[in-house]
């Protein structure tokens, strides 16, 4: 009798049965491999796939819209379970709002949302249903925060029709007719030291990295090479309504924003060539620029870097823009390539999307030439000059391998429906697999931008019904990835792992 009583008295032990996602080892059928500047890296492939409603509302009553822009890990939140899933909470941060081709811009305050993540890799090599494959990544929405200039003044998706002047530490700004900063923000970095945010303002108004508190306040701004600030007639030209004759091109700005993992350096990266470093037509426009700003004092933040990247063209010479920025190291980065076909775009079939390796350890420094500091070209008639090297580049993770889209119930072209690949992909995250037996292995979150598009749309308490005439949902996936050359230890405690 004793061992049955002692049996009952004990607690009791239930075995929790381990998901397949979990068990399954990395098919290596699903594996590719590039050699990059002596390195080898692995694309285990997509191994996650989830969706968000294209008319949810934010607590301020707005379309939850474009979240693909940019997003970063909120530091502390990335944990592995016992099952080997993953949860997290996300910052996404939204453009200017809604928006439709040749309308006007909208009186839309920048912001960013938090999301909580939960993500469940699939490793099986066997095709699901679209229904099926996105149970494997969940986002639920918590809260938003408004971007603000001290003294509450809200920020605006407005055209800058206006420059506000330099004031002691606060460059040239671009303001709308009711002097509030104008913000298209592309991209955001989260400051490790503090839990601040860096947000670039890039496509319709940059290019200009912002410092932004943790309630929204903005703490400063940061100008670039003074080769980037966009010109017309030498004057600061900030409109996206017209073009300039220098600078930046208009709506493409700093698209991607990283920061290093020991929070003293930014990059960013122009989404193409300036105009001085194109030619007419627009699309040999491939020599797009990457600069560093020390940032180890943010009251004091310097240009310490400046390359050229020279961007993947098509079959028919248009250049495949970038749309963000991950570090990797300090010369190594992850740049996201597409075009702007797929679902929320007229033209169904895509040819290129993907996170692609660059590298600028051997790539010439234009830090203090005339290339940084005025508007001469170095690509005249987008050629690019033979005494400039531009950094190597690297295709990698392909986002339209139809093997890995079919594993989810996704495809690339025809039929319009909610499986096919999005259009715009915007946004790049990493995080640690936290596996023991494979240290070098990453989680690659990348987020589309649906620009908002909804036929139940609301946008600053006007109701709206998109001229596309569907609901394109925000599409999120994620890949797996062996990176022998990103530093394990400084991006755990870049995340506050």
């Amino acid at each position: 009798m004793l061992p049955a009583l002692l049996l009952l008295l004990s607690p009791l032990v239930v075995a929790r049965p381990t998901p397949k996602a979990a068990a399954d080892p990395l098919d290596p059928s699903l594996a590719t491999t590039v050699n990059f500047q002596g390195d080898s890296f692995v694309n285990h492939g997509l191994v996650a796939f989830g969706e968000f409603p294209a008319d949810e509302l934010d607590q301020f009553g707005d379309t939850i819209g474009g979240i693909g822009s940019a997003a970063a890990l909120q530091r502390g939140s990335w944990k592995r379970r016992w099952d080997g899933s993953y949860e997290a909470v996300i910052l996404a941060q939204p453009d200017r709002g809604h928006n439709e081709d040749g309308a006007a811009t909208v009186d839309y305050p920048a912001r960013h949302h938090r999301f909580h993540l939960s993500l469940s890799p699939y490793y099986d090599a066997s095709n699901q249903t679209l229904d099926d494959g996105a149970d494997s990544l969940e986002l639920e929405y918590i809260d938003s925060v408004k971007y603000k200039e001290r003294g509450g003044k809200e920020t605006t998706g407005l055209d800058p029709l206006f420059v506000r002047k330099a004031d002691g530490h606060w460059p040239d700004l671009p303001v709308s007719d009711r002097d509030r900063i104008s913000l298209d923000s592309e991209g955001i970095a989260v400051d490790p030291r503090d839990g601040t945010y860096w947000t670039a303002s890039a496509s319709q108004y940059g290019p200009l990295i912002y410092h932004v508190a943790r309630d929204g306040t903005i703490l400063s701004a940061v100008s670039p090479p003074k080769s980037l600030l966009p010109l017309r007639d030498g004057n600061l030209n900030f409109t996206a309504t017209t073009e300039g004759d220098s600078g930046r091109t208009s709506n493409q700005g700093f698209e991607g924003l990283t920061a290093s993992h020991d929070g003293n350096a930014l990059f960013a990266i122009l989404q193409s060539a300036t105009l001085q470093d194109s030619a007419k037509p627009e699309t040999a426009d491939a020599n797009t620029r990457l600069v560093r700003f020390d940032i180890s004092d943010a009251h004091d933040v310097k240009i310490t870097g400046h390359w050229v990247v020279q961007l993947p063209v098509s079959d028919k010479n248009k250049t495949r823009a970038t749309s963000d920025l991950l570090f990797l190291d300090d010369h190594t980065f992850l740049t996201l390539s597409r075009d702007g076909d797929g679902n929320g775009d007229s033209d169904q079939e895509s040819s290129k999307k993907g996170a692609d390796l660059i590298d600028i350890s051997a790539a010439t420094n234009l830090l203090d030439t005339q290339y940084s500091d005025s508007p001469d070209s170095l690509a005249p008639n987008g050629t690019l000059l033979p005494s400039i090297t531009p950094a190597a580049y690297q295709q990698f993770v392909d986002y339209l391998d139809p093997v890995n889209l079919a594993r989810f119930g996704l495809h690339n072209g025809e039929p319009l429906d909610d499986g096919l690949i999005s259009a715009k992909w915007e946004s790049l995250i990493l995080a640690p697999a936290l596996d023991d037996k494979n240290p070098d292995d990453y989680i690659l979150i990348t987020i589309s931008d649906n620009d908002y598009i909804t036929t139940n749309g609301h946008s600053i308490g006007q109701p709206y019904n998109d001229s596309y005439g569907r609901d394109v949902k925000i599409q999120i996936m994620a890949f797996r990835l062996t990176l022998p050359n990103v530093d394990g230890k400084k991006l755990k405690q870049y995340l506050g792992i």
